[in-house]
């Protein structure tokens, strides 16, 4: 083929031109959310920091709108901190943190919005609303045993230095303080753990499998048993934890309830024993050599309590 022939210079040059056309074509930027695929929308971390809710989608290769408000940790399980998330746009407030669900219940979540605002949420952690309650108790040690014959598990819970009842005993006495917010009120989830005897409560509301933890009941005039009471000043209400199976009965516990107090209130714990005799768990219904319960680590199997105690652990804190 004749290589110097016109004819085939300008038939390779029209196809030159239509090649670049074509490249070109291909090498344009697409307008603006037609190219590129999405990165995949964050998601919310348990128990962790969570990614913003809407991903960074790549536009043509440029950098995307800025993310959404961050959404709130989900609640953490046992003794994990409840989550924390964090705000995208100026002004968006981040959403609250949810509680802890541990046990001993988890640090106060929280969630910061583009301008500092933050959300609330909490259990029983160092944080929260609810630290001094959490692990108090009402504990009773005996003084020394009912040596009567028809004593089983009866002991003597007397006050210090003294042999003798007198008029009774209040061998709980304690005013704790609720943090939280004046003004808001919480709703407060809390587990009652350990052994004792149901006092002698009539009426009230019922909470628990076996109606163990009562509102507005009243004490029985003259009832030989302990009357545990939990006092809060607002909503003002008293709540005793020590109820079901029947007055006197030995019962092991471990059931939740839940009740309002309000922000700065105080919460009172009392034990009154009218005759200062008390019914305790023995194990195996050894009486003559009672060991008492062992719930680890409240009372390592080592050195049992000898006597009775119920102790409360915050589940969770939630602004009503």
């Amino acid at each position: 083929m004749n290589m110097k022939s016109p004819l085939l210079w300008c038939t390779l040059g029209f196809l030159g031109v239509a090649a670049s056309l074509v490249a070109c074509t291909q090498d344009a930027t697409l307008p603006e959310g037609m190219a590129g695929a999405p990165s995949s929308a964050g998601s919310a971390s348990v128990g962790g920091t969570p990614s913003s809710s809407a991903g960074t989608t790549s536009l043509g290769g440029g950098s995307g709108t800025p993310a959404q408000a961050g959404m709130a940790g989900m609640a953490g399980t046992a003794s994990t901190t409840a989550g924390s998330g964090s705000g995208g746009q100026s002004g968006q407030a981040g959403a609250g943190g949810a509680s802890g669900g541990a046990t001993t219940g988890g640090s106060a979540g929280s969630a910061t919005g583009g301008e500092g605002q933050s959300g609330g949420g909490a259990g029983g952690g160092s944080s929260s609303p609810a630290v001094e309650l959490n692990g108090e108790s009402w504990t009773m040690k005996c003084s020394k045993p009912d040596t009567a014959a028809d004593a089983e598990n009866r002991c003597y819970l007397l006050p210090p230095g003294q042999d003798q009842c007198g008029s009774g005993y209040t061998s709980v006495d304690k005013t704790l303080h609720f943090g939280g917010t004046p003004g808001t009120t919480y709703q407060v989830t809390i587990r009652f753990q350990g052994t004792h005897e149901a006092g002698d409560y009539q009426g009230g509301t019922k909470q628990g499998p076996k109606g163990e933890f009562l509102t507005g009941a009243t004490h029985i005039n003259g009832g030989l048993h302990t009357w545990l009471s939990m006092e809060v000043s607002s909503p003002a209400a008293t709540y005793n934890p020590n109820a079901g199976g029947g007055a006197g009965s030995v019962q092991v516990y471990d059931y939740t309830a839940t009740i309002p107090i309000a922000g700065g209130a105080t919460v009172r714990l009392k034990a009154f024993d009218i005759d200062c005799l008390m019914h305790r768990y023995c194990q195996n219904n050894d009486y003559k050599n009672c060991k008492g319960y062992v719930l680890p680590p409240i009372s390592p199997a080592a050195s049992p309590i000898d006597g009775s105690f119920l102790q409360m652990s915050v589940m969770s804190v939630t602004p009503m």
